[in-house]
């Protein structure tokens, strides 16, 4: 659905881009935030659309165990389109990484809490696993 230009169709129109959006954000959504998502979505073309969707299918869990840097993983609790898998991911690991779920957010963290995103991120960054220390 996202690769047929469908999607662009309906972000013309504001009213259904903010319904089309509204998924994205969690509850703390507002006006400005779906206007910015709708003005980036109708910039970037279907068949980009389409590579990143391709993208996304490709199953890198394997991958996961080769690495050897600390790791955070960030989800809002909100987020409708990748809270089911992230928890699935999370149960299947090995030693799997700390997961951070952030109250009523929803997919697009650095928009909705930038704030609160930035303060855990840099948290992170300072405990000794995280700096090799």
């Amino acid at each position: 659905l996202i690769c047929s230009g469908f999607p662009h169709i309906m972000c013309w129109y504001k009213r259904l881009a903010g319904w089309f959006s509204r998924p994205l954000f969690g509850r703390v959504t507002n006006g400005t935030m779906q206007e910015e998502w709708r003005r980036a979505f109708l910039q970037c073309p279907p068949r980009l659309w389409k590579q990143t969707v391709d993208a996304a299918q490709e199953d890198l869990t394997e991958c996961l165990k080769d690495i050897r840097v600390p790791c955070l993983i960030v989800c809002g609790d909100a987020d409708v389109f990748s809270r089911d898998l992230q928890n699935k991911l999370h149960r299947n690991l090995v030693n799997a990484p700390p997961v951070r779920w952030l109250q009523g957010m929803g997919h697009i963290l650095l928009w909705e809490g930038p704030d609160r995103l930035t303060a855990l991120l840099s948290e992170f960054a300072e405990t000794p696993q995280a700096s090799g220390s």
